[in-house]
């Protein structure tokens, strides 16, 4: 009884440890919601629009910062493979340094996935940035 109760303990300790609590299904709503509730307006498109680095939030959210430390929450289209656990990203724009809804797309490196278009992009202030990032993580 002892052995069991101690092996059941166990298993709810590693739960608890290696969980966030949401699915990517209620992250993604979470993230939907906070830009409503924030009224965040959509953007068709960002002029002058340079990449430097991203951040993968789920598989059809990320996160891109700009040269100009400008930070954008993308919304993709659809499910996007292996976006979570890429190490590399290419943005395909298809004019120059505009990035534009519907017709740019991120590609995730090493994979033969298909391109991943975007349907929405919403700019963020640093610390809207921070507040979606931390949505789903786990608190300690």
């Amino acid at each position: 009884m002892k052995n069991l109760f101690i092996m059941l303990f166990s298993f709810a300790l590693l739960a608890a440890c290696s969980s966030t609590g949401m699915s990517y299904q209620e992250r993604n709503a979470a993230y939907l919601t906070y830009v409503k509730e924030h009224n965040i307006e959509a953007l068709d498109k960002v002029n002058t629009f340079t990449y430097q680095s991203w951040q993968p939030l789920t598989d059809k959210f990320l996160i891109i910062r700009t040269r100009v430390k400008d930070r954008y929450l993308l919304q993709l289209n659809s499910y996007c493979p292996d976006l979570s656990f890429a190490n590399a990203i290419t943005i395909n724009q298809t004019m120059g340094s505009t990035l534009v809804t519907k017709f740019d797309s991120i590609y995730v490196l090493g994979t033969k996935q298909p391109k991943c278009y975007i349907k929405t992009i919403f700019p963020l202030t640093k610390e809207q940035s921070e507040e979606i990032s931390a949505i789903g993580k786990a608190t300690s």
